[in-house]
């Protein structure tokens, strides 16, 4: 049996900075029912840092349902399609970090972060009904700034970042409650 993705996922035409690793490429791995053993993709080290580490992955879920999806776009023309709970990083216009929030949650004229270390003005957000397949999965590693990654060059989390994000009540997490959750 599948997992179903019934939460916040990546649309199925997204690109991470890892080699060629995509979503499409994701979902296919698990129907051949590869849990992402063998596969790598490209994590911060640290809140703030745009220095990056490969490391492996885990516990791919994927889903094929009528799903509201967000499509982001962005001043320097950077888009992102992901489900209303995905976990996003919102950043500073100095380019640091100021929070991760749901996607569902993040408001025009808000920035999202690159991997080059520019903050990102969003400009446009649409709202639409997709039946599009949506996944999602686990970076191996229990330092949690390591489940921050790069999705078509913008900063967002992993599942197990999204699980933490689930897990505080205001579905908002500070910069200062992520530096003590990681013990930065």
């Amino acid at each position: 049996p599948v997992a179903k993705c019934r939460c916040g996922c990546f649309g199925e035409n997204t690109t991470f900075n890892s080699g060629g690793l995509a979503g499409k490429s994701l979902i296919r791995q698990k129907e051949l029912g590869n849990d992402g053993v063998g596969l790598w993709v490209e994590t911060t080290n640290s809140l703030n840092a745009t220095a990056t580490e490969m490391r492996e992955i885990n516990g791919i879920i994927y889903s094929i349902q009528d799903e509201i999806l967000y499509e982001f776009r962005t001043s320097s023309g950077r888009s992102l399609t992901v489900s209303g709970g995905h976990p996003m990083a919102i950043g500073y216009s100095d380019g640091s970090l100021d929070r991760i929030k749901k996607a569902e949650d993040v408001t025009i004229g808000e920035f999202f972060l690159g991997q080059s270390g520019d903050a990102d003005k969003i400009h446009f957000i649409k709202k639409i009904k997709s039946n599009q397949a949506v996944f999602n999965f686990n970076v191996k590693s229990t330092n949690s700034a390591n489940h921050l990654l790069y999705a078509n060059d913008l900063k967002t989390g992993d599942l197990a970042m999204q699980e933490h994000l689930n897990s505080v009540s205001t579905r908002l997490l500070w910069r200062s409650d992520l530096e003590k959750y990681i013990g930065n």
